[in-house]
């Protein structure tokens, strides 16, 4: 008799399961999202590169340099000359110092696609006043110009002094800052070499070396330090999850409201039980989150491995995600169904949804302390308050070279499996009352009540 019962609650509960899950994943909207949207991603990362591979446009002409001592210009092309060459040594732009923001040399490169081959410029003195500049400008007799005061030449130059470059308003952005930095790098040059001194030994002498950041945990282990795997990873891990629980929750929210004004949950409730068709419901729409965290995570690792950054991401990192991922659904799908089986429409629901957003959102403010500091006691603490568990210890399982204490791990994914059982519990209570309710939106108060009632 049990086992016969049983067969008949797995079977009700799995033919919901399946009603759920086709009746989303087999529409228009489901397919362009979530499998079409992602393709045309994929071929967007694939073109995109090869169309700046092709860089800017070749640049030929001549620069023109009024200066009181003349010797800006020459700086300036050997500065120009120098710039070009360091593409084929791109780890010499450590060497260089007066750059401004991450990159330096190579990343101007990086930005202009500056070559030998695009580029033949020449910089040239000039005596000219500012107004036939101009006209030679506008005439295209040259590709710029610039004014430079003497006092950016003096020892010690002057504080308040600047020079003026001016280009043509066809002039791409990447050109504009290639003669900006060459300039700018001759006449640092130019005043170095008016003062006597040795512009190359005192570029030397204060390159700012590289680091090699390395960590050590407690029983000696060493591991390479990488700010990036310790705060993107991390927070893409979280995103992820985010999206696709609350994309799956959001949706059996909906679907619940819509069957249950459109008098369809009454039929379904004449075949099933309250707590079958809540099951049946969760599931369904646990499969088509399942369905999209394998969909758009397989893209964020195909992405990496693009980006030559897979080392960031290991097995376990994706096993806890799953696992994690699951556990997350199941408590937030439960708080979902709870909510949209005691209202009427979308308007009403969004005052009861409000307080379990504001709770879930909690790991999103911690983000930046949690990532920090994965062992803190705010992370701790916060990796045992379910909803909050499966959310805070993705944050704390992928962003650390040091890993975590090992038994946080599976107390973590058990109390998770306990909170989405007992989430589960109190929203098929809430759900066989509010099911066939109508008229006024309850408060958070008589929900609590419709889960006390026995």
């Amino acid at each position: 008799m049990t086992k016969s019962r049983s067969s008949h609650f797995a079977r009700r509960v799995s033919a919901v399961a399946w009603r759920e899950f086709v009746s989303m994943v087999f529409t228009k909207a489901f397919i362009f999202g979530v499998l079409i949207v992602p393709g045309i991603m994929i071929v967007t990362f694939a073109v995109i590169p090869a169309l700046l591979h092709e860089g800017p446009r070749a640049v030929t002409g001549r620069v023109l340099v009024f200066d009181p001592s003349g010797t800006v210009a020459p700086a300036a092309q050997a500065a120009l000359e120098s710039i070009l060459a360091r593409q084929l040594d791109p780890a010499a732009d450590f060497a260089e110092v007066g750059t401004s923001g991450a990159g330096g040399t190579a990343g101007l490169l990086a930005a202009t696609g500056a070559s030998a081959d695009t580029v033949s410029v020449r910089f040239e003195s000039t005596t000219k006043p500012e107004s036939e500049l101009k006209n030679l400008l506008k005439v295209g007799d040259c590709l710029a110009y610039a004014i430079v005061p003497e006092g950016l030449l003096a020892a010690p130059p002057e504080k308040q002094a600047t020079y003026t470059l001016a280009v043509a308003t066809w002039t791409s952005p990447s050109h504009t800052s290639l003669f900006t930095r060459s300039i700018r790098d001759g006449i640092v040059k130019a005043r170095l070499d008016a003062a006597g001194e040795d512009h190359d030994a005192l570029k030397a002498l204060l390159a700012a070396p590289e680091e090699t950041a390395i960590r050590v945990s407690e029983d000696g282990n060493v591991a390479p330090e990488s700010a990036a795997g310790r705060m993107l990873i991390p927070m893409g891990f979280m995103m992820l999850m985010w999206m696709v629980v609350f994309t799956g929750a959001n949706q059996l929210l909906t679907s619940t409201i819509e069957e249950k004004s459109n008098k369809v949950m009454e039929v379904l409730l004449s075949a099933a039980s309250p707590f079958e068709l809540l099951t049946g419901k969760v599931l369904g729409q646990g499969l088509v989150s399942l369905l999209m965290l394998g969909i758009y995570g397989s893209l964020g690792v195909a992405g990496l491995v693009f980006a030559a950054m897979a080392d960031l991401v290991t097995p376990m990192s994706l096993l806890l995600l799953v696992c994690y991922g699951v556990t997350a659904y199941f408590m937030v799908a439960a708080m979902m169904a709870a909510v949209g089986s005691a209202v009427n429409d979308l308007k009403e629901a969004q005052s009861l949804v409000g307080p379990v957003m504001l709770v879930v959102m909690v790991p999103l403010i911690l983000w930046l302390p949690i990532s920090e500091n994965p062992n803190g006691w705010v992370a701790v603490i916060t990796s045992f308050i379910p909803p909050l568990t499966p959310f805070v210890m993705i944050l704390r399982a992928t962003g650390t070279a040091e890993p975590i204490p090992f038994w946080q791990i599976p107390a973590t994914i058990g109390l998770s499996v306990m909170a989405s059982i007992g989430f589960l519990w109190v929203a098929s209570r809430i759900f066989r009352v509010g099911v066939l309710m109508q008229g006024k939106t309850p408060t958070p108060m008589e929900l609590l009540r419709w889960a006390m009632v026995r």
